[in-house]
């Protein structure tokens, strides 16, 4: 049976089960009683983990949600970090491997992440968002406040922020995986799948109580879909580039 594209390696591995971070991930959504991903979809998933351990990723991430599944929207909401379900406000569409969209009027994710609060990896001076989107614009991440310390990222427009002040990004982010990382203090730069698409100096503010919603900043809301979402430390480009190569092969072979 073919499993996919580029799973040679998680094949090898495979043999003795899944990974006991996507096994605990498959554990919460039974216990929930949610539609769990087919068993080829499963193993897609797993080579997700997989990757995302071989590369050194994995432990970098406060939160990690996949949308883009066969199981119900249930089981695309699940956080496989802190294994709770974000909140689908309005009702955003879930489509079956194709991910979440957003209505552009008031449907929106909550992903229950404050990053004051359960930030670990994700702290004020070394902090990093990753957005898989498939189309439209608007705020695909952003909070219920504008204030600095806050996270935002826009889809056809020129503002970004990440715990700090507003700045600018030319060219705007647009469809693709896109990343926003805080290196330090000062430094911000963003990328465009593999293409650094800005750095700048940006001054670091105190990390927000704020949740971090996907869809929505304050009351602006995305017409776009999502079809994965990252709350981590900061990454390298080669870092950014592995986790482009692990989202876009899941998604290829879904």
């Amino acid at each position: 049976m073919k499993l996919g594209i580029g799973l040679s390696l998680a094949n090898k591995r495979f043999v003795g089960g899944f990974d006991p971070a996507y096994k605990a991930v498959l554990d919460f959504q039974t216990s929930e009683n949610m539609q769990l991903a087919s068993d080829r979809v499963k193993i897609l998933q797993n080579n997700v983990v997989l990757g995302f351990k071989d590369k050194g990723l994995w432990n970098k991430k406060d939160a990690f949600g996949l949308f883009a599944t066969d199981g119900d929207v249930d089981s695309a909401l699940v956080c496989w970090k802190r294994l709770i379900k974000m909140k689908a406000i309005s009702s955003p569409t879930f489509t079956p491997k194709g991910g979440i969209d957003g209505n552009g009027s008031s449907s929106y994710i909550d992903t229950l992440f404050r990053p004051a609060i359960d930030g670990v990896n994700f702290l004020q001076d070394d902090a990093g968002l990753s957005i898989n989107v498939g189309s439209g614009e608007g705020y695909i991440v952003g909070n219920s406040s504008t204030a600095s310390g806050n996270q935002r990222m826009r889809i056809g427009g020129a503002d970004f922020m990440i715990n700090g002040s507003v700045t600018n990004l030319n060219p705007s982010f647009e469809i693709g995986n896109i990343h926003l990382d805080r290196l330090s203090s000062t430094e911000v730069v963003s990328q465009q799948d593999s293409t650094i698409t800005n750095t700048r100096t940006n001054s670091s503010a105190a990390l927000q109580n704020n949740e971090i919603f996907l869809l929505r900043i304050t009351n602006n809301y995305s017409d776009a879909n999502i079809k994965s979402f990252s709350a981590r430390a900061s990454f390298t480009e080669q870092e950014k580039n592995d986790y482009n190569t692990i989202i876009n092969t899941y998604l290829a072979a879904l």
